[in-house]
Parts: C-alpha cells; structure tokens; sequence
C-alpha cells in the first residue's frame, strides 16, 4: 500500500511530500528511534539552515565503531565524500540530536555516483559496498539495528543492495529509508519491505 501525505516546502535537495512504502505512516514501528518522526523532520530542516561545511565522510563502522543503531546512506549522483551534501547531513543531524550516541554512520564506498551509472539503474559497485556494509554491521555489531538510506542514485543502490544480502541478514535491517527514489514504485525483497520511508517530489 502508498500512503502520500503533503509536507512543508522543499529542504535543498530534500522533496516536499512524503510517500510511504509497504506500510501506512501510522503504522511504522518505532523500532528505529524517531524513524515515524521522519516527517516532522522532514518540516523542522525545511525552514532551518544547514550549518556551514557538514562533514560528508563518514567511516564509523569501518573504523570499528557499533552503536544502538547504524546508518548506511549512501549519496546521489556527484556527491561530495560518501554521504553527500544536503539530505544527508540534515538527517544525521536531527536523527543524532533525537537520540544522542545511539547512531553510528557509514557512508558507501567504492561507489564513484557518476551520471553513467546513474542512467544505468545505479552503481554495481556500490551496491556491492553496502551489501558488504550490511553484512559487517551485522557480523561485527550482532545487538545493532541497521538503517539503510540513500538519496537519488544512492536509492538505487539501495536496492540493489537489498537484493544482494542474504535473507539470514534481512531481520537486522530494521528499516530502509529513500529519498529521490527513481525506483520508488519497486518493491524491496521479502520483510525488507516492512518497514520502507521514502521522500519523494511527484512523479520522480
């Protein structure tokens, strides 16, 4: 089932309506802190600046971190680093301010996010990546829910990293968040598709 509902006006990159995949917005469990208050996220950074030079490397898992919670984003086509400007920094920030220390974040790598691939149904590459990041988030922080997220192309890679992971791996992805998705009208891979948040202009 879609569920759409208008929200405030446009953040940078990040689009004015909400769409909700698989499942009503009443009905998102709050098995990821805050992820049912994406919305009200969604109309705080619309009318908020974003501060100057937000990071967009993130590296947390690699580097051996775990955390509560585990944020894979992976970024649109061009970005900066390996989680972008705009859309991802705004979430990390209110996601890290509505429960400080419970998130870690992990950009996708070896994803160039070139128009090509862009054209192409996203990066085979980084896909592969984030598959990889799944299953160490999942190896090396058994007690972690993972989050995967991506805007525009890294959408896309989102799905295509969603069919790549195991289905032993799909009960530690606790929820899937998009925004921009191209692909949006494509469904996710068996549970995977419980608990899927995207944002979305009409018609994209």
């Amino acid at each position: 089932m879609i569920f759409t509902t208008a929200i405030c006006s446009s953040l940078l990159l990040l689009a004015p309506l909400i769409i909700v995949y698989a499942a009503p917005a009443a009905t998102v469990p709050e098995t990821v802190p805050g992820l049912a208050a994406l919305g009200n996220i969604a109309s705080y950074i619309s009318t908020t600046s974003a501060p100057a030079d937000p990071a967009t490397t993130y590296n947390e898992l690699a580097e051996g971190k775990c955390a509560p919670f585990i944020l894979l984003f992976a970024r649109g086509t061009n970005g900066s680093g390996n989680v972008g400007e705009g859309v991802a920094p705004a979430l990390i920030r209110e996601l890290t301010s509505l429960r400080p220390g419970q998130f870690i974040v992990q950009g996708t790598n070896n994803y160039p996010a070139t128009i090509p691939d862009y054209l192409l149904g996203g990066s085979a590459t980084g896909a592969a990546s984030m598959a990889d990041d799944v299953a160490m988030a999942a190896q090396n922080c058994k007690d972690s829910k993972i989050v995967m997220a991506g805007y525009s192309q890294g959408a896309q890679v989102v799905h295509r990293a969603a069919a790549q992971i195991s289905k032993s791996l799909y009960p530690f992805v606790r929820a899937i968040v998009l925004f921009g998705d191209p692909n949006h009208r494509d469904p996710f891979p068996g549970s995977l598709n419980n608990n899927v948040l995207g944002f979305c202009h009409d018609g994209c």
